[in-house]
Parts: structure tokens; sequence; C-alpha cells
């Protein structure tokens, strides 16, 4: 062969092998790529963001406040960073913390992180998780001291309680199960973890196996009944309805998700697939159902009744009705909901106390507790729970309604919670961020400036056509909350906020920008 021959022989082997490593390592990162991508769905499946990811922090840096019975205990950070993060953690490192609960120092992590759900997750699903946190910018941030009452403080008893209470072991799918309730177990027993809210816990704050999704307390709201149990739990929802509801936290005739439920809608499920949301349903659908207490005979709440029956009829039946069946599509009914008669009353008390943002085409709900003692609070909750043939136990426990309305950050609250470093006007009583109007030249802070009582009207109509301009997209529930924001941040700015009708004219507010959308026909 001759030299030219031999050397253009040469030259495309060698063009050939950097052309094939080229394709290798193309290769190689559109798996890694799709490594990362599969990992930031599943941290969204598990809703990571909800524990680990502080408001005005980076992504994930850690810092919220797990509140428990024994004290508070703050979520690490779990950004790449080799000091402070995860960033020295290997995979297995990482498996074994969400599959036994240890961390990397061999130290028992609290099952305030849910590695009692997290175990079944596969090996596979996990390592995607860590590959997307490893694909995070790293974040200095020091983990804040957790701070739990003797004996709880020493790590070392938690070898004890999971001897007692927890079982590691992945997922195993059931054999006379489709594959798409399969995966909704998966989903739902995994990474949602949602019995580690709906599952009643005994005394050492286990969870319940045996009653597992019929309801449970979590942060003074309660958690209530997911299992196919027709009256209290989800058994008698259309599968659309509950996947509609899952996704948007809206379903025809139900009241709009609160709580901590909302911020897992907003942050969690609304991202997932439909076919995801899909499975999660059909597999709740076929849970035994699971009804968790028996109903006191009316008769017990006579006195109740008589007293809350006159506070209703005047703080709430112009809205509700007097028969609690609300109104189609603006204004939930309160018969025969399983949230108004779960067998805890925390949730009914926060919507009291705090409203509700707008939702949808519900307008929001002012704050009527604010206004009412808490006496004449319980008794409104005992009369919803038990009127219209909604049947559900009363108000045992003395004080309750003032241990949650100290915790209770209303509508457009006018005071933050320390722990979350809330924005005052940001954050509703269903814990979703109002989504703001961007306003760049201050047009709808300026026009609210020179609104007076006796203009108040005239002046909506205008802010409302700023709104409109600013944010085309704006949804009636969303106009209606970026307006009631920049409102309550005037009242901030001025010092009105402080003054006794500060909420109130809050809800004044509220009430005439939704009256005035409806009337020109937003939807």
């Amino acid at each position: 062969m001759s030299f030219r021959k031999n050397f253009g022989a040469v030259l495309l082997a060698a063009i050939s092998t950097v052309a094939g490593s080229a394709k290798a390592a193309d290769q190689s990162l559109a798996a890694d790529q799709s490594l990362v991508d599969k990992g930031a769905y599943l941290a969204r499946a598990g809703d990571c963001t909800a524990c680990h990811s502080e408001p005005n922090s980076p992504p994930l840096s850690g810092g919220v406040a797990v509140t428990s019975p024994f004290g508070k205990i703050y979520a690490p950070n779990l950004t790449p960073d080799k000091d402070t993060g995860i960033g020295n953690w290997s995979d297995d490192d990482f498996y074994r913390a969400m599959h036994e609960g240890v961390r990397k120092d061999g130290q028992y992590l609290y099952p305030a992180f849910p590695y009692l759900w997290f175990t079944t997750v596969t090996r596979d699903d996990v390592k995607a998780i860590k590959a997307y946190l490893d694909s995070l910018p790293p974040v200095h941030k020091e983990a804040r001291k957790t701070h739990l009452v003797f004996p709880f403080d020493i790590r070392g008893g938690m070898a004890a309680w999971n001897a007692a209470f927890f079982k590691a072991g992945e997922f195993k799918p059931d054999p006379s199960k489709s594959a798409e309730v399969n995966r909704g177990a998966y989903l739902v027993q995994g990474l949602g973890h949602c019995g580690d809210c709906h599952t009643p816990k005994g005394f050492s704050l286990e969870p319940l196996r045996d009653k597992a999704y019929s309801g449970g307390g979590i942060d003074d709201w309660y958690a209530p009944n997911i299992t196919a149990d027709v009256k209290l739990g989800i058994g008698g929802w259309k599968d659309d309805d509950l996947a509609k509801y899952l996704k948007t936290g809206l379903a025809p005739g139900k009241g709009p998700v609160v709580g901590p439920m909302a911020q897992v809608v907003h942050e969690s499920l609304s991202t997932l697939t439909d076919a995801d949301v899909g499975a999660i349903v059909a597999y709740l659908k076929q849970t035994k159902p699971i009804a968790p207490y028996k109903p006191e005979p009316a008769a017990a709440f006579q006195g109740p009744h008589a007293l809350g029956e006159g506070h209703y009829l005047s703080n709430c039946a112009s809205c509700h009705q007097q028969d609690g069946k609300g109104r189609a599509n603006v204004i939930p009914a309160l018969a025969g909901s399983g949230v108004v008669q779960a067998k805890g009353p925390e949730d009914v008390i926060r919507v009291v106390l705090g409203g509700l943002l707008a939702h949808g085409t519900y307008p929001p709900m002012p704050a009527i507790g604010s206004g009412l003692s808490d006496a004449e609070v319980a008794d409104i909750v005992d009369y919803v729970r038990n009127a219209w043939g909604n049947a559900a136990p009363g108000i045992a426990e003395s004080g309750l309604v003032g241990a949650i309305r100290a915790k209770t950050f209303g509508v457009m609250a006018l005071k933050g919670d320390p722990d979350l470093k809330n924005d005052p006007c940001a954050v509703g009583a269903d814990a979703v961020p109002v989504k703001s109007i961007d306003d760049p030249q201050n047009q709808i802070a300026k026009t609210l400036e020179g609104m007076k009582p006796e203009t108040m009207q005239e002046t909506i109509d205008q802010l409302i056509a700023q709104a409109k301009n600013l944010a085309p997209n704006f949804s009636q529930a969303e106009i209606i909350n970026g307006l009631t924001q920049q409102y309550c941040r005037l009242l901030v700015k001025s010092g009105e906020s402080s003054k006794p009708d500060a909420q109130i004219r809050i809800g004044n507010f509220t009430d005439l920008v939704y009256t005035q959308l409806v009337s020109h026909g937003q939807d």
C-alpha cells in the first residue's frame, strides 16, 4: 500500500474515532440530562420544596421549620454545597437516608423527614433525584439547630423507635392490580407520602397503618379522610372531579383546597402528568373505606346548635345560604361536605378565622372570625358540622379556637409568620403565594393612593382596567388577589394596617373588586 493510501486510511480511522467519541459524549450528556430531568420530576412529586425551600432563599437550601409536639425541626440544605449541603454525599449515602432514615454521618433522621414513606422509592428513582440535586447551584447555608425537648433531642433514641414502628423496603407491585393502580400506589405510598398527613398517629407519633388515609392532624390543620368511604372520604367523587381537584385545587361543587394541601397542589400535584394524577385517583378509589368515627346523636349538639345557628345566620348565610347549599360555581356548599364533617374541626376553624383568597370562580371569603369571640367561632363551627344532615364531633378541646387563632394568618393578614419570613400581604390562609401584578411604573399603587371612601367604586373600576392591561392573561381570581395585595401593601406603608378595622377594609375592598369584575363579565 502506498504512503498516501496508508496515511488516508489512518486519517479516516482517526476522524471516525473522534466522531465516534463525540457522538458517545453527546449521548452521555443526553443521558445525564435525562436523568436530571427525571429526578426533577420525582422531586416535585415528593414536594421537596415544601420543607427544604425557605421563602426568599435559594431553592432547596433548607431552613423551613417543621413543627412537632416536641419542638421544631429545621429542614437541611439539599444543594451540592460540600460544607453545608450534600455535596460530599455519595449515591449510596443518599439512598440510605431515603431508604433507612440514616444520615451520611450515621446519625438517625427524625421522621419529620418522611423516610417511613420514602423507603418504598426504588434505587433508580432515588439515584435520579440525587442527580437532580447535584445539578443545582451549591448554596452555602448552615443548618438551623433543631430544638426538641428531652429525651427527644437524643437522636440515638430513634433506633428503638424505628425498631418498633419502621420497616424498610422498596415498593412491590401487587400482581392482582392493574399497572395504573400500582403506579398510583407507588406515588401515594412513596414519594407523595400522603399517609404522613392523612393517616392518624399514635401516642409515639407512629402512623396507625390499620387506619391508613382515614384522616390526621398536622400543624393545627386536619388532613381529611381520603379513603374510598362514600360519606367522609373520596368514594363519592367522580374520577374526573377528583383528578381536577388534585391538579387545580378546585372541583365542581367542592370548596377550594386549603391549608398545607394547597401548597402540595401548587408545588407538586399540579406539575404531575395527567397519567400520574389519574393513577393516584385510581389507587385511592380502590382503598379500603374507613369511617374514622361514629358521629354522636344530633341531640348532643343542641346547645351549640342553638347558639351557632344565630351566629351563622348573621355572619355566613348571606353567602352559604340558610340551607348550607351555597351557590353553584360561586359559593361552595357546606351541607354534605366531607371536609366540613371531618373528624377534626381544625380546617373549618382555620377558614372561619382566616378566610380564603379568591379561587377560580369563587370569590374571596372574608375572615369573619377575626371579629368574633372564640366561643362564637366554636358555636358556628359546631353548627355547620352538624346542620342540614351533617354529622361530626363537637369541639371538645377547651381553648382550641384560641390556640388556632394565634397561629392563623388570614387573607392579607397584615402580619407574617416569623418562622416562614412571610410577606404579610403575599400569603393567605391557604398558604399559596399571591401572583403579583407586574407594574414597573407603579400605576396601581398611585391609583390606590388617591382612592377615597366616596370614590372607591370608581377607583376600583380604574384599578381593574389597569390590572387587565398590565396582566392580560390573569384570571378573575388572580386579578382579585393581585389588587388586594397592592391595597394591603398600601395599608402597611401608610401605617393604617395597625388600626382595628384594617382587616374589614381589606375584606370590603376585595368584595367590591369581585362584584365589579363579575358585573363586567370577567371570567
